[in-house]
């Protein structure tokens, strides 16, 4: 009788271990589970779907998007402090759409050295420069800290 009851024991808590691992398993790949919210949006697969997809693109673009764009004199003085002033180029979104579009086509030009360099935990920028040149692109994404995902913030186009 003991083993009868012991086989049916085990037997429920497989059944109870695969029936967990399978309902585990689904949860992780619906992106409304807590555990992917509560891990945020991981950089390669944002980074990824910002090249492809341009409607996803625009959709992560920061409220103001600033940086630096030589093609274009005007600069905004933004007050630092009460003695420090940053002379920074706000971007139109409309044209930080076709500058950021030129810049992943670049991405696969053999012409071009395309990186990564992390700025903190939270900051990433990506250049595609020419290479041996004084010619500087760069994207400086932002990851929120309020929804976790990552967004546009900066967008630099300088050619010196």
């Amino acid at each position: 009788m003991r083993k009868i009851v012991k086989l049916i024991i085990v037997t429920l808590c497989f059944g109870l271990f695969l029936s967990c691992g399978l309902s585990l398993h689904d949860k992780k790949a619906t992106s409304n589970s807590p555990c992917s919210s509560l891990q945020g949006e991981g950089f390669s697969a944002f980074v990824e779907r910002f090249h492809t997809d341009s409607l996803f693109r625009i959709s992560r673009y920061c409220d103001v998007i600033t940086g630096g764009n030589t093609d274009d004199s005007v600069y905004y003085s933004i007050m630092v402090s009460d003695s420090v002033v940053d002379y920074t180029y706000v971007w139109d979104k409309k044209e930080a759409n076709a500058y950021v579009a030129d810049f992943i086509s670049m991405i696969d030009d053999p012409g071009y050295v395309h990186s990564y360099k992390m700025v903190g935990d939270s900051v990433v920028e990506e250049s595609c420069n020419i290479y041996e040149s004084s010619c500087l692109f760069w994207l400086c994404y932002k990851k929120d800290r309020v929804d976790k995902k990552w967004r546009l913030s900066e967008i630099h186009m300088e050619y010196w």
